[in-house]
Parts: C-alpha cells; structure tokens; sequence
C-alpha cells in the first residue's frame, strides 16, 4: 500500500517513495483570493476538502489544520484529490492540494496556484508492504518499480 508516513505500521516493513508539499488552488478568475493568503481569509474562504472512506478519514491536509486547532470552511468533502479542481473552477472556491498535483492540473484547467497561509509539514508518502512478503519475488518486483517511479517525480 501507499500511505502517509503517519498511517504506516511499525509491524510491516516500508520505504519512503517521495515528499510532497502543499499548495492551494483557485479558479485563475478567482479576485476574491489573493496571493499572498493570510491566515484569516485562508480559514474564512470556501474550501473543496479530500476525505477517504465511509468513516470520513482525514486527508493530511485537515489532520495537520485540526492538530492545530485551525478550523477551514468546507464547503464539499469529495474522495478524492482528482475531483477538487472541477469544484474551485468557475467559483470563489479554493482547495489545499499537493503541488505536483496542483501543478499537473494548472498547465491544462484554468487554475492559479497559491501558497497556503499556514505552513504544513513535507507529505512524506511510503510504500508498505506485509513482513510475510519480505523476500517473495513479485512483491520485491513492485516495491523496486513504485521506487524507481517515484524516484523520476
């Protein structure tokens, strides 16, 4: 599996793929968002956010603002990041995004990138794999390709 460094296990073997930082996203005609974001308008402004399953499990984003005792202003929860931009184009809307991901997503969606107001710790995204896994061969086969991948980003 692939997981934030928070989320692995301390009973399963891992290795680190990349680090990821943040960034926020706003439609490109967006005027109410201005660069740079307070802390303030940051927190007052509409927010897209990212949960995962059925149980609402936090994206790393809001697990860090929480921690902080930031409270955003969400205005839609979608499953995943993917799906954020297609909310923030077109409307006062912002999201707190992972900037490769922001960046992929501005060349081709009329979107401007703002850093965020607060500052949030590097992503560090990890690969996990079962001890029994160890050494079989076509475990050892992926864990190297999702590296070598992650390592070209």
């Amino acid at each position: 599996m692939v997981v934030p460094e928070g989320s692995v296990s301390s009973d399963h073997p891992s290795a680190l793929l990349f680090e990821e930082r943040y960034t926020c996203i706003a439609w490109s005609q967006n005027k109410s968002v201005k660069s740079p974001l307070l802390i303030d308008d940051y927190l007052a402004a509409s927010h897209v956010v990212t949960a995962f399953d059925s149980e609402r499990m936090l994206a790393f984003d809001e697990a860090h603002l929480q921690q902080h005792g930031y409270q955003r202003n969400k205005v839609a929860i979608l499953p995943s990041f993917n799906q954020l931009p297609f909310l923030v184009i077109g409307t006062n809307n912002i999201a707190t995004i992972q900037e490769r991901l922001a960046r992929l997503f501005a060349k081709n969606m009329a979107l401007k990138m703002i850093p965020p107001a607060i500052e949030f710790p590097l992503l560090r995204e990890n690969i996990q794999w079962h001890r029994n896994r160890e050494h079989d061969p076509a475990n050892i086969w992926m864990r190297e390709f999702f590296i070598e991948i992650a390592s070209t980003l």
